[in-house]
């Protein structure tokens, strides 16, 4: 069961022990992280989604991606791995958040494949997260819709 308190005094731990500065609170179930500068926009948690939204943000630079040269969809996913791992550990059930989750990073693996992601180079658990057959996708047009509620994959020749 989502307890708000405990999930507002975590954010808070984890911004001042990493430092993060929040620069926005969003209205919206979406954030941005900016790594360089440790600063986020992040949504007040006030639900599971929003609070693993929020989480998903600090991961982005807990994580800190720009010391690789992660792709986009690697970037994500780490740092959904992040949100989800932080979420269990205070016993929240983040299935539903998981499922957003795989849909996101896939519609980021789709946006690397129009501009010429090499697909046999996913790493296997990142494939195995999203659970899709990225095979059908090779020589195709593929969208991804829909990906926060019944995640929609449209492929064409």
């Amino acid at each position: 069961m989502f307890n708000k308190d405990i999930a507002e005094s975590y954010i808070n731990k984890l911004l001042n022990h990493y430092k993060i500065k929040v620069v926005s609170w969003s209205k919206t179930d979406c954030g941005r992280a900016w790594i360089t500068s440790k600063e986020v926009k992040i949504p007040k948690p006030t639900n599971l989604m929003r609070f693993c939204i929020a989480l998903h943000e600090i991961g982005h630079i807990v994580e800190d991606a720009t010391k690789s040269k992660m792709k986009l969809y690697q970037s994500e996913y780490k740092a959904e791995q992040f949100a989800i791992r932080e979420a269990k550990s205070l016993g929240f059930d983040t299935t539903e958040y998981e499922k957003n989750a795989r849909g996101y990073v896939t519609m980021c693996i789709a946006k690397g494949h129009a501009r010429k992601l090499n697909l046999d180079k996913i790493e296997p658990h990142i494939k195995d997260f999203c659970g899709i057959d990225f095979e059908t996708w090779k020589g195709k047009k593929v969208f991804v819709s829909n990906w926060r509620k019944e995640l929609n994959i449209e492929i064409k020749n």
